[in-house]
């Protein structure tokens, strides 16, 4: 059957043979064309198996692979058998409907597409021979060679006879692995236990959590990991549940405390990897990619990401310690010194005023906190030295007239007392100036973190009490000034905008030594007056606060000053406020 006549007349009977059926002289010729043909033979069985798998019969080529016949050796007999059986599979089935004339061209073209594959391969096996014969008493390197052929002729007819066999192996270990990948994002690696204030991007919808991302837009969050690490979380922030054993921190701030047996509990963030010894520690990563790392107890072990010109650093920071790393990866270590309160290592109360993302607390940042209920109550700054105090005082001083730093705050620029003859002075540490009026000088009263120490004693307006959980006091007995750095907030925040500066602002009116006492209120953004007020009491009970802020603006200043007699003017401000919203 070496002619393309030959094969297209061969076709035509099997066509028929399927359709309309033969006649009793062609069945007789088909049946001894596959008796005395071999090529025939293969023909018609890969025809009918093809027809079979078309027709989706029950007979397949894995069928006729399963046979294990090689049709260029076995008898006719043997063939003619599988062909019958092919042929009876065919028939035992009754399609639904006549096959359409596009439905056997197809049929047609898959065949003939079959049959010259199958004689192309017929032609390379006849001249492999040939090649084999003609340089059989060739040199032993001819003879190696013919040997490599034939294997590799042999593994790729093995191949191409178990394409599907490799198939089923290669689908069962992907469904294998897609069945160990669902059981580890669906195993539970840490529980969530208390929440307070908590807006989540997508809120869990159990206790269980899973491995992935999470976001915490608002409030605090406390999770325990499952082998026994709990992690206080600080919105705005970003984390993946990597293990249960290890996280990764985008941005944001949180608290690890870390029992003996979650010894190795590990927080990734992009500029380095803290490993604990079983200690209690705190990690703020900010927008900018830099990071803080505090150790309240025990030690960790710091590791910074390497870089194309600075490779990776290994430290141990040790309780008592604070490491800082740069957002161009630079690692310093130190003290905590002022700043041990910027975590927050107990969920605050659900009454508490600082709420992450939605309003920050500046008379708790004023006693040393994070402006989350961190800091200390009565704390507060001398507003000459710019150093901290842990309690302030009722005492006459005079001011120096200089703006002074306070490097114990970060959020902090700076501090001051107006001059008493007034005029221009410094109120920032970029240069802002602004022209005060006299009646400066002297000053009573550290600025401080709400309240009255003397529990007999508190700070009223409109007969409202301040200084409490709730309703902080930012205590600013005049003449004193505090210069908040807003950039440095906004960096601490790590995807919260700062809105509005809120608050309500008077002479408490618990106490009065003078029949009408009276103050001046400041409010200044970048050196310009924003907010202006002659307070007398008992006119002037309670005055509300809202100034904007923009992105640009840099620094917030408020300011008390004396009116006409400074005696027994307890000025505050009630429940001082930045607004905060999440990033857009």
């Amino acid at each position: 059957m070496s002619s393309d006549r030959s094969r297209i007349t061969l076709s035509d009977l099997l066509l028929r043979q399927l359709s309309d059926g033969l006649s009793d002289e062609e069945q007789a010729r088909l049946k001894a064309w596959l008796a005395e043909d071999a090529e025939a033979r293969q023909y018609y069985v890969e025809f009918m198996a093809l027809n079979a798998q078309l027709r989706k019969q029950r007979v397949t080529f894995a069928d006729s692979t399963a046979l294990d016949i090689d049709l260029t050796k076995d008898g006719p007999s043997d063939v003619l058998a599988v062909a019958s059986r092919l042929e009876e599979a065919d028939q035992d089935e009754t399609p639904t409907s006549e096959p359409s004339p596009e439905r056997v061209d197809e049929i047609r073209r898959i065949a003939e597409q079959r049959l010259e594959t199958f004689l192309a391969e017929q032609e390379q096996i006849r001249r492999q021979q040939a090649i084999y014969q003609r340089y059989q008493a060739a040199s032993p390197l001819t003879e190696s060679l013919h040997n490599l052929a034939e294997r590799i002729y042999t593994t790729a007819t093995w191949t191409r006879r178990n394409a599907v066999r490799l198939a089923t192996l290669a689908s069962v270990v992907l469904v294998g692995l897609a069945v160990i990948h669902h059981a580890l994002r669906h195993r539970v690696v840490a529980t969530l236990n208390e929440v307070v204030h908590a807006q989540w991007d997508q809120p869990p919808a159990e206790p269980n959590l899973y491995p992935g991302p999470m976001f915490l837009r608002g409030g605090f969050a406390r999770l325990t990991f499952q082998q026994g690490a709990t992690v206080i979380l600080q919105a705005p922030c970003a984390f993946d549940l990597s293990s249960k054993n290890r996280m990764v921190l985008h941005h944001g701030t949180i608290t690890a405390q870390v029992p003996v047996q979650a010894h190795g509990f590990a927080i990734e963030t992009p500029q380095s990897t803290v490993t604990d010894f079983g200690t209690e520690f705190g990690v703020q990563v900010q927008t900018s990619a830099a990071a803080e790392v505090h150790v309240f107890d025990g030690r960790v072990r710091l590791e910074t990401a390497s870089r194309p010109r600075q490779p990776s650093q290994k430290r141990e920071v040790p309780q008592g310690k604070a490491a800082v790393i740069t957002k161009s990866g630079e690692l310093n270590i130190d003290s905590l010194g002022a700043r041990p309160h910027l975590f927050a290592r107990n969920i605050p109360q659900p009454n508490a005023f600082g709420i992450p993302n939605k309003r920050l607390d500046l008379a708790d940042i004023v006693g040393g906190g994070s402006g989350f209920g961190t800091g200390s109550r009565y704390a507060g700054i001398d507003p000459v030295t710019g150093r901290k105090v842990s309690a302030y005082r009722s005492e006459k001083r005079t001011g120096e007239e200089t703006y002074v730093e306070v490097p114990s705050l970060p959020f902090v620029d700076g501090v001051f007392v107006p001059r008493a003859q007034g005029g221009l002075m410094p109120i920032s540490t970029a240069g802002h100036h602004f022209d005060f009026p006299p009646g400066g000088g002297d000053w009573y009263v550290e600025i401080a973190h709400g309240g009255q120490p003397d529990p007999q004693a508190f700070l009223t307006l409109d007969g409202q009490t301040y200084g409490t959980t709730d309703r902080p006091a930012l205590l600013m007995h005049a003449n004193v000034g505090i210069t908040f750095n807003l950039d440095a907030i906004r960096e601490s925040l790590a995807g919260s905008r700062i809105k509005r500066f809120t608050s309500v602002c008077g002479i408490s009116n618990h106490v009065q030594k003078t029949k009408t006492p009276d103050a001046i209120i400041y409010v200044l953004v970048d050196g310009q007056v924003r907010f202006y007020r002659k307070i007398e009491l008992p006119t002037d009970l309670a005055v509300n606060i809202r100034v904007d802020l923009r992105e640009n603006e840099r620094f917030l200043t408020l300011v008390c000053m004396a009116g006409t007699a400074n005696y027994g003017d307890w000025t505050f401000f009630g429940v001082p406020a930045l607004e905060l919203e999440g990033e857009r």
